[in-house]
């Protein structure tokens, strides 16, 4: 089983101006706009990558033998032990490395070092150097991704809560999901109820990865399942927090659940707890398909991702 992107669906429904001060998002117009905005999204990647990294680095500690460690100018996420080692060897090099070749070297290096033969190293869409060196060193593309930013809005007293949106196809998340397009909305469906929980097995087997897949969850994450009336679980979601930053992962729904807005509430729930807890942004990863429909929710395209691996 190839190492997949890390999780990162959205369907929820806090929503931004269009105009918001975002990192990673200028308004388009002027060359001093165009500045800014090349300013804001290297801001934006900075914030995406921290938490990227953090994710890892939280997930290393619930996990044996787990470790997140510099390899050339890149920094590796070395799971070698399973369940784990299926779904989190991952890498990510920031754009503009000196000397990517040297890091793919050193790479390879370290995962066999560790008995691992499978990982991923996520790039920059733009960094050309980068996947030059890649495509010369025989390393193929995996999946693309676009790494996107909101603002979450400072909660207020008594506040509604949003309406969510209806849920759409999610992006790749911890078992590469890619389901068939939601079905017709069901409006008569009783609404279910959004409870979070602590345990991690009935979210790893919505998301189709071992239910052992993480003994407990990581500090400073909050996870939410949406059951219905009968207890089923129907939908999940989970945050984790790095430093002000709220990392949307694990969301995912059963197929005959979906387009009534349960994955929306959840988020818009996960989104608001987030908010009052501190957080100031909200990342994630997305599809091509999705992206438009995160847009509508106020977040923003920091930049495009290649996911690749060695042959």
């Amino acid at each position: 089983m190839t190492a997949p992107p890390d999780p990162a669906d959205f369907a929820g429904s806090m929503t931004t101006p269009p105009d918001a001060d975002v990192p990673g998002h200028a308004p388009a117009g002027g060359d001093a706009r165009e500045a800014a905005a090349g300013g804001a999204r290297a801001a934006g990647w900075d914030r995406f990558a921290a938490s990227l990294v953090g994710r890892w680095e939280a997930f290393a500690t619930v996990a044996p033998c787990a470790s997140v460690e510099p390899v050339g100018e890149a920094t590796a996420a070395i799971f070698p032990a399973s369940p784990t080692r299926a779904i989190f060897n991952n890498a990510l090099l920031a754009p503009g490395a000196a000397d990517p070749a040297a890091t793919l070297l050193a790479l390879r290096r370290a995962y066999a070092r560790a008995g691992v033969a499978r990982f991923a190293l996520w790039l920059a869409a733009d960094d050309r150097a980068a996947l030059d060196a890649c495509a010369a060193a025989g390393w193929r593309t995996a999946d693309t991704t676009v790494a996107m930013i909101a603002a979450l809005p400072a909660p207020a007293p008594d506040a509604a809560a949003p309406t969510p949106a209806p849920d759409s196809a999610p992006a790749p998340d911890a078992a590469a999901l890619t389901p068939a397009p939601d079905s017709a909305p069901t409006p008569d469906a009783a609404t279910p109820r959004i409870e979070e929980v602590a345990t991690t097995a009935e979210i790893c087997a919505l998301n189709e990865v071992a239910a052992d897949l993480l003994p407990s969850w990581p500090e400073r994450t909050r996870a939410y399942l949406a059951r219905d009336d009968g207890g089923r679980a129907l939908s999940a979601a989970v945050a984790m927090r790095h430093g002000d930053d709220c990392a949307l992962g694990f969301v995912a729904t059963l197929p005959q659940a979906r387009r009534r807005g349960i994955a929306g509430r959840i988020v818009a729930r996960l989104l608001a707890d987030a908010a009052a807890d501190g957080c100031t942004t909200a990342t994630l990863a997305s599809t091509a398909a999705a992206e438009r429909l995160y847009r509508a929710f106020g977040f923003r395209e920091i930049g495009g991702m290649v996911i690749v691996q060695p042959l």
